[in-house]
């Protein structure tokens, strides 16, 4: 599994990422080395997006919240 630790983010503090099982892990600035864990369909679309997000300095806590609410990223 593949992560990308984030300091600048007042909520996210890390995410994974496993392409074979389709998985996404998200660790919170609360708890940076608990990682809660869900299922996606497309991890590289979820990358694409992640990456979109990072360079337009966009919020990650939104992020991950708008895909949990559409359905994008379901708690494993």
């Amino acid at each position: 599994m593949n992560f990308v630790e984030f300091t600048q983010s007042s909520a996210i503090s890390k995410v994974a990422f496993d392409h074979d099982n389709g998985e996404i892990g998200v660790a919170f600035t609360a708890n940076p080395e608990k990682f809660y864990f869900f299922e996606c369909d497309d991890t590289d679309g979820f990358v694409t997006q992640l990456e979109e997000v990072v360079n337009k300095n966009e919020s990650l806590g939104k992020f991950i919240s708008e895909l949990r609410q559409d359905g994008t990223l379901v708690s494993v």
